[in-house]
């Protein structure tokens, strides 16, 4: 599938500030992009690519003066057909770390464990599907994903929320799982305002990384674009920095437009 992807982020803030180091993981595999620029406003000192310690591809960004708008436009163009896994050459055991424990959270594990039995895809198959038909899909613009065991005791969730808990349930079972953002081909609302989307990966014996994405109750295929993956979300946040400045606050928003073609 052919991405054509503008993703506009923009900080606003109340006060001149000065801006501390700034991450960018906009950024996708390895073999996606066949187009891809950055303009930022204003412009770093450096930048440079580093690669993390989970496998993805970073911009670290550095500034000097004040400003009171930083601007950083993320324009894309890439194929998904041929898009590899990301290959983490780290220990598998860090994405086996488990939340505190959950009686609700831990039930659920262990039912799906007998009904799917050994099979380790089976079990990343049955939880999509399961969490697809029980968690209700709602959108919240900002703030990190909700405990796992708050959103299944809730029901509903945005897609960080499902991944989170579909991740949570997935390591109950004995298999390694992390987070993922990126962007997908289509909202699951028609009409809805373009978002980042959330997803997971399981590391299945023999196949390595693959993606489920319990939102669309499907395994994820050419309609996901990934930038970043990690053990949580923490990891993959799309801007991570700072800035300094007396009584300065700062306010965000973002315009993303996605045209997919199959």
């Amino acid at each position: 599938m052919r991405f054509e992807i503008r993703h506009l982020t923009r900080y606003r803030y109340a006060a001149p500030v000065r801006l501390g180091p700034h991450w960018l993981r906009l950024n996708p595999r390895e073999g996606v992009a066949l187009q891809h620029d950055l303009a930022i406003v204003p412009q770093p000192a450096y930048m440079r690519e580093e690669t993390d310690a989970f496998g993805n591809r970073v911009n670290h960004l550095g500034f000097e003066g004040e400003t009171r708008q930083l601007t950083i436009l993320s324009r894309l163009v890439g194929e998904t057909r041929q898009a590899p896994p990301l290959m983490d050459q780290g220990p598998v055991e860090r994405y086996l770390e488990r939340t505190a424990g959950d009686p609700a959270v831990e039930r659920m594990a262990e039912r799906l464990r007998a009904l799917s039995g050994p099979d380790p895809a089976a079990f990343a198959e049955s939880l999509t599907r399961a969490l697809h038909g029980m968690i209700d899909h709602n959108i919240r613009d900002t703030g990190f994903a909700r405990p796992p065991g708050e959103t299944l005791a809730l029901r509903a969730g945005a897609c960080r929320d499902t991944a989170v808990l579909f991740i949570e349930l997935c390591r109950r079972a004995g298999l390694p799982a992390r987070f993922v953002s990126g962007y997908q081909d289509k909202s699951s609302r028609l009409g809805e305002r373009r978002q980042m989307h959330a997803w997971a990966e399981v590391w299945l014996p023999g196949e390595g990384w693959v993606g489920y994405d319990p939102t669309r109750g499907e395994r994820v295929r050419e309609g996901h674009l990934a930038l970043a993956a990690a053990p949580g979300q923490a990891g993959t946040m799309p801007i991570e920095g700072t800035f300094f400045g007396t009584g300065a606050s700062a306010q965000m928003d973002f315009a993303l437009e996605i045209s997919a073609f199959p």
